[in-house]
């Protein structure tokens, strides 16, 4: 069984360890594990979440199949712009960055061989209600990952 922290991790990794990426963000720390922006984290900045409910088994513990598709979300949030604009350079940077990493790299997950899909989806930029001053562009990413064991 492939084991979904270390799933996620290693995904999370890939994006992380990436100086194209974090120079986007313009600061370290910015690229983070979850869904959503954590209020206390700064723009401009990234989220990759691998969402775990998909792989719950009947007896609802977070343990992927000996083989499995890995749907990733990554959003990446910027500030609007003064005249409340999208900042469409930034985040045409960050979803650039974001496809090199997908287009020339795979994650490392202990225990698994991971095969990438070739899929990179994007949504947005959207307007986030929740927060009026930042939008955000939403990709998806898929990974064929496989058990070693």
């Amino acid at each position: 069984m492939i084991p979904l922290e270390e799933t996620l991790y290693g995904i999370w990794k890939l994006f992380n360890d990436d100086t194209g990426l974090r120079t986007a963000c313009g600061a370290t720390n910015r690229i983070v594990k979850g869904l959503r922006r954590p209020d206390s984290l700064l723009n401009p900045s990234v989220t990759v979440d691998v969402p775990f409910s998909l792989y719950d088994d009947i007896a609802g513990n977070n343990a992927m199949r000996r083989t499995a598709k890995a749907p990733t979300m990554v959003n990446l949030y910027a500030d609007l712009e003064e005249n409340g604009a999208f900042d469409v350079p930034r985040l045409s940077t960050m979803a650039a960055a974001c496809h090199s990493i997908v287009a020339v790299s795979k994650p490392t997950i202990a225990g698994a061989s991971v095969h990438r899909m070739g899929t990179l989806e994007v949504a947005g930029p959207v307007f986030d209600r929740a927060r009026p001053e930042e939008a955000y562009l939403a990709l998806s990413v898929g990974w064929w990952i496989t058990d070693d064991a």
